[in-house]
């Protein structure tokens, strides 16, 4: 199983980054690289469950927005919280849904 490169997305301060997707029996996950290095930036896997993670200089930049966007693109289905471990991911999630405290 190799990466391919499916596109591109963009932060809110519009810098572009590669989005890649590898897709194995029992999970789905998607990257977003650095256009300019080529390094991970962002990860989503879907499997039984779901996780992100955004490298930490490049979190609250819209990167986490961005590459769930274009998964729902991809896939023609809404993504939706799993568990929530950080408050990083409460507050994403709380933006993403509109809630004032993630009800």
């Amino acid at each position: 199983m190799d990466w391919v490169l499916i596109g591109e997305i963009a932060d809110k301060f519009g810098v572009r980054y590669e989005f890649w997707k590898l897709t194995s029996p029992d999970r789905v996950m998607y990257e977003a690289r650095s256009k300019d290095r080529g390094h991970r930036v962002g990860l989503v896997v879907l499997c039984e469950t779901q996780s992100i993670a955004v490298v930490s200089g490049f979190r609250r930049r819209g990167i986490a927005s961005a590459m769930y966007n274009e998964i729902e693109i991809h896939t023609g289905q809404k993504l939706r919280p799993g568990a929530i471990r950080t408050k990083d991911g409460q507050l994403f999630w709380e933006a993403r849904l509109g809630t004032a405290n993630g009800s």
